[in-house]
């Protein structure tokens, strides 16, 4: 995937931040005769941090399929990550979880979704 610029924009506790946004640009490799891939993928996010590490966040994965029906192309999220950053002896970490409605889907996919998340953070 080939992935366009890094956006950031930061308003006090707010910040919001267009993290990939990525026009059909795929290679697969393998089997000539498997079906093709051609996607859209924005990621946008957007966040409050608090003062005590604390935050709310929202960045649903949003995707369109241009090879299926136009019914099933979508897959659009909306939800919550709360999170906390904290230091695990001298390592910086930031724990999260959260929870996103699927609003739009294609047919048979699941409904919702529940992601936990542990990342590593290295401050400069």
């Amino acid at each position: 995937m080939v992935c366009g610029t890094n956006c950031c924009r930061n308003l006090l506790e707010w910040s919001m931040v267009q993290r990939c946004s990525c026009l059909p640009a795929h290679v697969v490799r393998g089997d000539r005769a498997r079906g093709s891939v051609n996607q859209t993928f924005i990621e946008p996010d957007l966040s409050y941090n608090f003062e005590s590490g604390w935050y709310v966040d929202s960045n649903p994965s949003i995707t369109f399929d241009w090879t299926a029906a136009a019914a099933d192309g979508w897959t659009v999220p909306m939800g919550v990550d709360i999170g906390k950053a904290f230091n695990i002896g001298s390592q910086a970490t930031s724990l999260q979880i959260g929870s996103y409605d699927l609003v739009k889907r294609p047919t048979g996919n699941p409904q919702w979704i529940i992601r936990v998340q542990l990342t590593l953070l290295f401050p400069k």
